[in-house]
């Protein structure tokens, strides 16, 4: 086993025992010389990084999924990435990732090594190491000015605190998409690409006390976390009452932002769900969604959380 499984293993473990852990403290003068170097090296990286950031370009080549609003708040937030892997004459790169506690979002390009167009109707098969369930991607961005790229995106929102946490993911089989279930590959790769989830996590937790609501179905919720940044939303809580062998759960919760302008932005789910046996009375459930636009926090107004209101006070 090495270092990148062993930190696999981990990735279930409860974001708040990770935390309890993270205060044991360590008084040898040998981990104090430890601690001022990895201290150093910290902020030489976190001083280039955040130089590379400012240039614009994270806001760029996030434009797919955010738009160009609020640019500033993006390049703040997210951070190059630079990891690449070759094969078959194809290059694919992560080239920036944004998130917050619970949400990521990556842009990766895929590239053509001898500088000619890419074809059009192009699929590639993916696979993730580690973290749980709650992907999606955004379609091919072909890039203007250089036909022999590509960018998408994936976004991923996990149940546990997300970042810090080491990424892979494995491309393969890039093909070219006929009708139906047809199509031509190209490269079979694989390209593999590993590195760790490092960005400015700006997430604030909202004030909430056993927050009582009801979907359109009549299932009972009560709401005891929420966590908010400008690029995404994490909710946990309980179902009461769930019904094993009946409607996905959590199918009917439904979350929209209010904005203090009054415009109401509904949210995909971006993996709600929860888990129960025969027999519970009530079930551990979550609600997570990565934004379609980034937010200034100070603009929202409130929460609709299945029909119900909650006035949002981050002072």
């Amino acid at each position: 086993m090495n270092a990148f499984d062993l930190y696999c293993a981990f990735q279930n473990v409860d974001d708040d025992v990770l935390q309890r852990c993270q205060k044991v403290k360590r008084t040898s003068v040998a981990m104090k010389r430890v601690k001022a170097a990895v201290a150093c090296l910290v902020l030489i990286l976190g001083i280039a990084v955040t130089a590379e950031a400012t240039t614009g370009s994270v806001s760029n080549l996030f434009a797919p999924l955010f738009g160009m609003a609020q640019t500033e708040l993006v390049d703040d937030i997210g951070v190059p990435v630079g990891v690449s892997a070759s094969a078959d004459g194809y290059t694919i790169t992560a080239e920036a990732v944004i998130g917050d506690r619970y949400n990521i979002a990556v842009v990766y390009t895929l590239s053509r090594d001898d500088g000619q167009p890419l074809p059009e109707g192009l699929r590639i098969d993916y696979e993730k190491k580690g973290g749980g369930p709650g992907g999606g991607w955004t379609g091919w961005e072909r890039n203007e000015e250089d036909p022999s790229k590509i960018y998408f995106i994936e976004s991923w929102s996990l149940g546990q605190a997300i970042r810090g946490r080491f990424w892979a993911v494995f491309f393969s089989n890039l093909a070219i998409q006929g009708e139906g279930d047809e199509k031509t590959i190209i490269a079979e790769g694989p390209w593999e690409l590993k590195f760790t989830l490092r960005y400015k996590d700006t997430s604030q937790k909202i004030p909430v006390n056993k927050l009582r609501v009801s979907d359109e179905l009549g299932n009972n919720y009560q709401i005891n976390q929420i966590w908010i940044s400008p690029v995404g939303i994490y909710m946990k809580g309980y179902q009461f009452d769930p019904e094993v062998g009946g409607e996905q759960i959590m199918i009917h919760f439904n979350v929209s932002i209010v904005m203090k302008d009054g415009t109401v932005i509904p949210l995909e789910d971006h993996g709600a769900g929860g888990h129960f046996t025969e027999g519970d009375k009530k079930a551990k459930v979550n609600f997570r969604a990565m934004f379609n636009t980034s937010l200034a926090l100070e603009d929202i107004a409130s929460l609709l959380i299945c029909g119900t209101e909650y006035p949002v006070d981050l002072r």
